[in-house]
This record gives C-alpha cells, structure tokens and sequence, in this order.
C-alpha cells in the first residue's frame, strides 16, 4: 500500500530531501512521515498540499495498489 505523499513526490522528481527543502523539514522528518513513524501534522499537510496543489486531507488516505 503506497500513500499519496510518497505518489505525489515520486510523481514530481523530489527526493524526500527536496521536499523537506521545500517545507521546511528534513529528510529523515519526511521518512518518518511516510512510512508512518511519525504522524503528519496538519500544519505540514497543508504545506504539502500547497506545493502539490491537491485537498490536503488526502494525504491522510491510504491508496491501494
């Protein structure tokens, strides 16, 4: 199961440091984002889904391969 943060990255040609660039966070913070060792904040979804232009609660749903 992929979620869309990682979709939506890959999609865009960013490493996860990229996007930690981007918002602020590191590479590590953004590993833990998505493989869920550490909860996304709303704050930083919403960061996310700016750059990304998509609902930021989306980012909270799980996809299926």
């Amino acid at each position: 199961m992929l979620n869309l943060l990682i979709k939506l990255r890959k999609e865009n040609g960013l490493s996860q440091s990229d996007l930690g660039k981007l918002i602020g966070k590191n590479q590590r913070t953004i590993s833990n984002y998505e493989i869920e060792e550490t909860e996304l904040p709303v704050s930083v979804a919403k960061k996310i889904a700016e750059i990304y232009n998509v609902d930021w609660w989306s980012l909270y749903e799980k996809e299926q391969i």
